[in-house]
């Protein structure tokens, strides 16, 4: 069996059990993100941020219909999560601080930058996205 499809099997097992994955630039590329204030539109069902994770590491949180992915500015940085793997979403009460909260208890905090403000209605879709997100039986 060539390494490729060894890859792929060991990746499909972990999307099909339900781990959160943090996925490189398939290019490979060290992308570099610009600041840029973008807007969203609560229509599309994607909501973006520029941020600064609590390590440190500028880029930009998307809030998208599969996953919350962050986009580093260093791709080694970046990040994606599947919503089976969300226990919920917090805003602080000054709007400039998203907070991610995992089943196992531990969390990773996102300073907005640029300007955004997420809305309560943003914890509300999240919520939503978690509830219907699918969930697997690891005990095989």
């Amino acid at each position: 069996m060539k390494i490729g499809h060894v890859a792929a099997l060991i990746s499909s097992f972990l999307l099909f059990t339900g781990l959160a994955v943090a996925a490189p630039d398939p290019l490979g590329q060290d992308a570099q993100i610009t600041a840029t204030n973008t807007t969203t539109s609560p229509d599309s069902g994607v909501y973006v941020y520029n941020v600064r994770e609590q390590g440190g590491h500028n880029g930009q949180l998307t809030i998208g219909e599969k996953e919350v992915t962050f986009a580093a500015n260093h791709e080694k940085h970046s990040m994606s999560w599947n919503y089976n793997v969300l226990k919920k979403m917090k805003v602080d009460s000054n709007r400039n601080e998203i907070t991610l909260v995992f089943h196992g208890g531990e969390s990773i905090r996102f300073k907005v930058t640029g300007g955004q403000q997420p809305s309560d209605v943003l914890t509300h879709v999240v919520a939503a996205r978690i509830v219907k997100a699918p969930r697997y039986n690891s005990s095989i």
